[in-house]
């Protein structure tokens, strides 16, 4: 049904100053709760599994960025060392360059 049916449909029919009985109340609140309740807790319970969704893929975003910070602090002490190593060598080679540019052959 639409929305405006649902809404004509919930309300108890008679005055303002007249008491309702217990069979009419009963049938307002079931009558409220098929047009009104169910669906709004049928969106909720869609809401809740879409942010629990969410929820997991940002907690394993987290997870695999910090497992990739982890690796690139390793990497910079694996940079530190490697020019560590290269640090005798590149004089050599600068002063083989230059002595091959000087005798002609670069």
């Amino acid at each position: 049904m639409e929305l405006t049916d649902s809404a004509e449909l919930c309300g108890v029919a008679g005055h303002d100053d007249e008491t309702i009985t217990k069979g009419e109340l009963n049938r307002f609140v079931r009558t409220v709760n098929v047009y009104h309740g169910r669906p709004i807790k049928s969106e909720l319970r869609k809401l809740n599994d879409a942010l629990t969704n969410h929820h997991e893929i940002l907690r394993d975003h987290i997870e695999a960025d910090a497992r990739f910070a982890a690796k690139m602090a390793g990497a910079k002490w694996a940079l530190y060392i490697i020019i560590a190593m290269l640090a005798p060598v590149v004089p050599l080679l600068y002063y083989l360059i230059k002595s091959l540019t000087m005798a002609g052959v670069l």
